[in-house]
């Protein structure tokens, strides 16, 4: 790296991909717009999006929100009924000695303790400054209605103050709302002389001009609010063209939220451009927090900027990982196929709650007609072999939704549903003709198929409605809780055929060391499939895992133990759960999973804490919104109810030992994942989905031996 490192970070706030896409089209693509590295970024706050939330965010690399009333302010502003410097010496009991000044920054740093994410505002600015680093900010985003100058976010200090220039950058224009617009020509020059002052810079650009447009929107007509909008990106170009050719260093243009347009047609991934110095300039952008080229997180923002300055990263306290900026590849991405991608992921998020509330509905309503079926019709052949089908067809469900995830991207919501729906009534009618025992094929074809997509880079599911939403920004890789669930029920029952094979040919001792064999084989390839870092890093999972094999061995070796010994055996069997989940993090890339490692080992108990109250919470919310809540309430009473029924009708002992570790399971996850809720009624739905196909089955069996006797 030279001596002399400088950053120019244009924030435009309102910039959405629709404004890239006009950009593409009409602007100057091969000279600007042709060059430097591009990518979707999430910028979900802790809390109701906006750009003051998601500006605080960005600054902090966590999760935050902001505080009402927060703004930057020149000296001499009036605020409060008096002028902003008189104010924060008032209320801090010092002279401010930076430009601008922040009245309600001690409020910003209450809000942070408050947070589950643990933010601190004012940590990266301050580290900027300990480091030698001029920071510098310049314009606001305010409107006719209310002030917004949050960039300076980014440039604060502990102290809650920082160098920059509110107004001077602003020439009168009656055509553009509020009556002026940024003047590009004293932007670009004042950072020209800054970058000649100091050989490290850090400057951040508030350009708010297209924010001022889209907040006017609803008051213009629409041949007015086009005509505008027009000059506005190519001023916009204009000040970014002029910013690479005459500056130092890089320049980056983010976008901390979406215009309103833009948010309601869910395309609420904001554009990133990264333009480097003319002999390193960026092809491609790659994060390691949401391991995808093109994908980022705004809490990499941050230490991605410290690394640029040569900062260690270990001093960033952020959720993020510097981004990875390739130079000079083979290939430089191209923005047809980047936009594909990124419309099928807009895609996903738009028609997510339509399909999951109708598939989640029909689960239920299923369930219940299948409930209804046995314990009424249960004498009826006719109406037992249709449970069973539809019973089979359930299990099959969540094999659609991966195996097709390429096609659900094409098709409408409640299209897309009825595609599902046929397809795994389809598949199960062939499977129960054609195959001894179908439920037990349908779980290994869901096994098989899940555990190639996380050893190929899950491509499906990037692309499942049952997967991980970008959006959202829960989750970016491995396994997602929809899936955590079915993929362990289904690890569970498929090996009942080898089980059912042991005892029919086996003696008793050979059945009982090839069955644990055979358990000890399935089990720890699910927890290394579920909690390696470059497969599923799903820490709850994995964990839900271990406790079943838990449970079979005390179902196996400990039931007349003493307490004592159980006990015991429990204490032990988790530390080395817990190890083993430790190893299997060695040698990957950073995950939530070694970070919490990297927590414990620390000593921070309280982050540590948060994460489980952030669990908690998470699982209060999804019981009172979510649909999921209807299955896991409907298939945990099915459950109990069958358990009950069962004293009269036993399955056989290799059934009923499978459907106790299903809700093992199920419980465990409940208990263990952030968003247990979903993870449980899943695990659950296919627990009691079997239950019934083999008790259905077993009254097969036992009606023909009654007429055999009889005879």
């Amino acid at each position: 790296m030279p001596d002399h490192r400088h950053l120019t970070i244009v924030v435009v706030p309102g910039l959405s991909f629709q404004e890239i896409d006009w950009f593409i089209r009409h602007g100057e693509r091969d000279w600007l717009w042709g060059k430097g590295g591009f990518a979707a970024m999430n910028v979900k706050p802790d809390g109701q999006y906006s750009y003051l939330n998601n500006m605080v965010s960005i600054s902090t690399g966590k999760r935050a929100q902001g505080v009402q009333g927060w703004n930057a302010y020149e000296h001499h502003e009036e605020i409060e009924g008096g002028r902003a410097g008189d104010i924060v010496t008032q209320w801090y009991g010092e002279v401010p000695n930076s430009d601008l000044v922040h009245p309600h920054f001690h409020l910003l740093v209450d809000k942070d303790s408050e947070s589950n994410y643990s933010p601190h505002s004012g940590h990266f600015g301050e580290i900027l400054k300990n480091n030698d680093v001029y920071r510098y900010t310049i314009g606001h985003a305010d409107t006719r209605h209310e002030q917004a100058r949050y960039a300076s976010l980014l440039t604060i200090d502990k102290s809650g103050e920082a160098n920059g220039m509110t107004f001077g950058f602003m020439k009168n224009d009656r055509h553009f709302p509020t009556g002026e617009r940024i003047d590009t020509k004293r932007l670009v020059d004042k950072i020209v002389n800054i970058q000649k002052s100091y050989p490290q810079t850090f400057i951040v650009i508030e350009w708010g001009d297209l924010f001022r447009l889209t907040e006017e929107q609803s008051y213009m007509t629409n041949e007015a609010f086009n005509n505008q909008y027009k000059k506005t990106l190519l001023s916009l170009e204009r000040t970014l063209r002029e910013a690479y050719e005459q500056t130092l260093g890089e320049v980056w243009l983010v976008s901390p939220f979406v215009h309103n347009e833009a948010y309601q047609h869910k395309n609420q991934l904001s554009p990133l451009w990264i333009w480097g110095e003319e002999e390193n300039q960026y092809d491609s952008i790659y994060s390691n927090t949401t391991r995808r080229s093109g994908l980022i997180s705004h809490t990499d923002l941050t230490v991605t900027w410290a690394e640029y300055f040569d900062v260690d990263k270990s001093e960033i306290d952020t959720a993020g990982s510097p981004l990875k900026l390739f130079t000079h590849s083979e290939s430089r991405p191209n923005y047809t196929s980047f936009k594909e991608r990124l419309e099928e992921i807009n895609h996903v998020f738009t028609g997510r709650a339509k399909v999951l509330s109708s598939y989640v509905s029909g689960l239920v309503i299923m369930l219940i007609a299948a409930s209804l079926m046995i314990w009424l019709m249960e004498k009826n052949v006719s109406w037992r072999e249709r449970t069973e089908i539809l019973l089979l067809s359930g299990v099959l469900s969540p094999l659609w939704f991966l195996v097709t995830s390429f096609i659900g991207v094409q098709l409408s919501a409640m299209g897309y549903v009825l595609f599902i729906t046929l397809g795994s009534v389809v598949s199960a009618l062939l499977l129960k003709k054609f195959v001894p025992m179908p439920f037990s094929a349908a779980c290994f074809l869901f096994f098989l198929a899940l555990s190639i997509d996380l050893l190929t880079g899950y491509h499906m599911i990037q692309r499942s409605f049952l997967g991980y939403d970008p959006v959202i920004g829960a989750r970016y890789y491995g396994i997602g809780n929809e899936f955590a669930g079915i993929y362990i029920a289904s690890g569970l029952f498929m090996v009942y055929p080898l089980l059912d094979h042991f005892r029919k040919t086996q003696h008793e001792q050979s059945y009982q060391r090839n069955s644990l064999i055979l358990f000890m084989t399935v089990i720890f390839t699910m927890i290394i499939f579920l909690a390696h870092g470059s497969l599923g890093a799903n820490a709850g999972a994995s964990l839900s895992v271990g406790i079943v094999l838990l449970f079979f061995m005390y179902h196996r070796y400990f039931k007349k133990r003493s307490l004592w010994i159980i006990a015991g055996v429990a204490f032990v069997g988790g530390i080395l759960l817990l190890l083993l989940l430790f190893l299997l993090q060695f040698g990957q890339s950073d995950t939530h999973i070694s970070r919490a490692f990297s927590q414990l080992f620390s000593g921070d108990i309280t982050e540590i804490l948060n994460i489980i109250e952030r669990k908690i919470e998470m699982n209060w919310k999804i019981f009172r919104v979510s649909y999921w809540s209807q299955l896991f309430i409907t298939s945990y009473f099915l459950i109990g109810v069958m358990l009950w029924k069962t004293r009269q009708v036993a399955l056989c002992k290799d059934q009923a030992l499978l459907g106790h570790l299903g809700i093992v399971a199920s419980i465990a996850l409940l208990l263990l994942n952030d968003s247990g809720i979903i993870a449980a009624a899943t695990s659950m739905f296919i627990t009691l989905c079997i239950s019934y196909g083999w008790s259905i089955q077993s009254k097969k069996f036992v009606r023909t031996d009654q007429v055999i006797s009889d005879k």
